[in-house]
């Protein structure tokens, strides 16, 4: 589905992608965006500190 992402904290995350390769992303806090259905990757916490984000599928 759809998605809505907002950052509650900034998030520094290392996306793995279904291809095998990764990429490094931060998200500061307060910032939302949206993706399409479809995205796959896996997040994993690539900082120092907890992250905290908000996911909200669009049905």
């Amino acid at each position: 589905m759809d998605y809505v992402i907002t950052a509650l904290t900034d998030c520094n995350m290392r996306l793995e992608e279904p291809d095998g390769t990764s990429r490094e992303v931060t998200v500061p806090g307060g910032t939302a965006y949206a993706r399409d259905k479809g995205v796959e990757h896996n997040v994993i916490n690539s900082g120092e500190t907890r992250m905290s984000f908000v996911e909200v599928e669009l049905k």
